[in-house]
């Protein structure tokens, strides 16, 4: 698999210029939580390590030097963060209550260009924990969570195709992984 060519450590400048897309601005940018000399990377040559896009911006509960680079081994875990930093997020929290440990939260806001009339997001889902842990208490969880007008209260737009919202327990179509915990997990 060729790697992911990416830079650690980014700017919120250099993070919102690897969010925008056509026709709108972002400006803002705030990381409310998260270590951005380890978790937060923009990158490109993505398609060519077989991501969904080809660049973008990376926010993990991991280590980017591990997570885009040599983890790929299914039945281990390479990057655990052996003592996790938490966090409570209250919206992330409503997905899964366990989904405080490593958080990475990252704040902006955008404005539409005169031509837009649709913002659509485009991003990839993906977890140390998938597949090994699906029914277990290590649950990843993830969000967009958006206000504006339009929208009442704070909308989660990061959605299954069956309207659920994004975790490695929703994910798997109820195949446990091999540290399947009993009574555990939403799976």
């Amino acid at each position: 698999q060729t790697p992911v060519t990416y830079t650690a450590n980014p700017t919120d400048a250099q993070i919102n210029t690897a969010l925008i897309g056509n026709n709108i601005n972002i400006t803002g940018g705030t990381l409310n939580f998260g270590n951005r000399n380890t978790q937060i990377a923009t990158f490109t040559n993505g398609t060519a390590a077989a991501l969904q896009m080809n660049n973008g911006v990376f926010f993990g509960t991991g280590t980017v030097a591990t997570l885009l680079s040599s983890n790929n081994n299914i039945g281990t875990s390479q990057d655990i963060i052996t003592t996790p930093v938490t966090y409570s997020d209250p919206n992330l929290t409503a997905i899964d209550a366990t989904a405080i440990n490593d958080v990475v939260s990252y704040s902006f806001s955008v404005t539409l260009g005169p031509k837009a009339t649709t913002l659509n997001i485009r991003y990839q889902f993906g977890s140390e924990e998938y597949p090994d842990f699906v029914g277990s208490a290590y649950d990843d969880a993830m969000g967009f969570f958006v206000t504006g007008p339009g929208i009442t209260g704070t909308a989660n737009l990061a959605k299954l195709p069956n309207n659920n919202p994004i975790s490695i327990n929703k994910v798997n179509f109820g195949v446990p992984g091999v540290y399947y915990s009993t009574g555990v997990g939403a799976y």
